[in-house]
């Protein structure tokens, strides 16, 4: 019988042969599906998913949880915010200090606190003019100088309007150390030289803006320079009238020095003594509505202050408040009501003038009539921009 007939018939029913390879192959199934499959997808969500979700996410919570907002905000002198130790507690501002008029500048500080993950930048702020008006009022500066033998008193008006004081009353202590004194005031009629002119109180002219008047003068009495000679000094005072107030200045000490007569400390006037941001304002080109820009850009984590000087380059009453876009948001601060007053010379320089008078034997001084001596001691309110102060 030949080999081919003995053929092998299957009944139905399962190959064991077969059966054991499809087994593999499920467990082999089973176990990729099972561990292969969880680690791609972990390495897919790891290495692509997530990183690519952050990436497009991330900034938006790190910009949107959390936020930014305005803690306090108040006014204070320009020369206290130029001075970085103000910034140390700033979150703890001393408002009794805080007015609302200030001299050549002012200054606005903001406080800012954030809690968000990022740091917060401030962009785009402006200045919002709600008002503006002109405002000038008088200043006006006393001096007392020696020209030979002759004892000279002037005002020099460092305001922007017209002014005078009611009244001038002059007075005069003896002291033998040149240390204050509680002497009692002198005759006048035995430290000066008899004048029959001499009535008291004084009624000075009106001093106009910037001007300045010689309106008083004396020679020291026989008495006085014999008293000086011996070592005396006098010391002079003036008792000023105004219109809702009297203050006695102090105009200097008169004595002899190598035989010259001498003012010493001459000069008496009104008591007036890191920025961010500085804006000038043209006070004559802006008008209620304006928004004039802050060019800054600053950042914010945790906690920041931000001062912004408003310098005027003449008196003037404002109404305004401030804008700051922090991330795409608007803080305001204000609004504020601030009257800033400019003089128009600098601090003490008016004694420059008197000075300039005294030396040519002036009556009347004309503002900015001499060039230079103008600008020496004329008030220039780009030098705060440009901080020389």
């Amino acid at each position: 019988m030949s080999t081919e007939d003995n053929k092998i018939i299957h009944f139905p029913g399962s190959d064991p042969e077969n059966e054991k390879i499809t087994s593999k192959k499920q467990l082999l199934k089973s176990f990729i599906h099972k561990h292969l499959s969880k680690s791609f997808i972990a390495f897919v969500l790891g290495t692509i998913l997530i990183p690519a979700i952050g990436f497009v996410l991330g900034p938006y919570f790190s910009k949107n949880i959390g936020r930014t907002k305005i803690t306090d905000t108040y006014t204070l002198n320009y020369t206290s915010a130029v001075s970085s130790a103000s910034l140390v507690n700033y979150n703890e501002p001393d408002h009794s200090s805080v007015r609302e008029k200030y001299t050549f500048a002012c200054a606005v500080r903001t406080c800012f606190s954030c809690s968000k993950t990022s740091i917060a930048q401030a962009t785009d702020n402006t200045l919002n003019i709600l008002s503006i008006h002109d405002y000038s009022e008088p200043v006006l500066n006393y001096h007392c100088l020696a020209n030979g033998n002759t004892v000279n008193f002037y005002i020099v008006n460092s305001g922007d309007a017209a002014g005078c004081p009611e009244g001038v009353t002059l007075l005069a202590k003896q002291t033998d150390t040149g240390s204050p004194t509680d002497s009692p005031v002198l005759p006048w009629d035995k430290v000066a030289k008899s004048d029959p002119d001499a009535a008291f109180p004084l009624k000075p002219a009106p001093v106009e803006g910037g001007d300045g008047i010689k309106y008083y003068s004396f020679e020291p009495s026989d008495w006085a320079f014999s008293f000086m000679q011996d070592g005396g000094q006098i010391e002079l005072y003036g008792k000023v009238e105004n219109k809702t107030e009297s203050a006695e200045l102090f105009f200097g000490i008169m004595c002899l020095y190598e035989g010259r007569l001498i003012i010493e400390g001459g000069g008496a006037g009104p008591g007036d003594s890191n920025i961010l941001n500085y804006v000038y304002i043209p006070v004559d080109h802006t008008s209620a509505g304006d928004i004039i820009p802050i060019h800054s850009t600053f950042l914010i984590q945790d906690r920041a202050a931000a001062d912004t000087v408003l310098i005027p380059d003449k008196s003037c009453r404002l109404k305004y408040s401030l804008t700051y876009k922090i991330d795409g948001k608007e803080l305001t601060a204000g609004p504020f009501t601030t009257t800033i007053h400019v003089p128009l010379y600098e601090n003490m320089s008016t004694l420059n003038i008197a000075n300039y008078m005294n030396d040519a034997g002036m009556d009347y001084y004309q503002y900015t009539s001499n060039p230079e001596l103008q600008e020496k001691v004329g008030h220039d309110p780009v030098r705060i921009v440009e901080g020389y102060y």
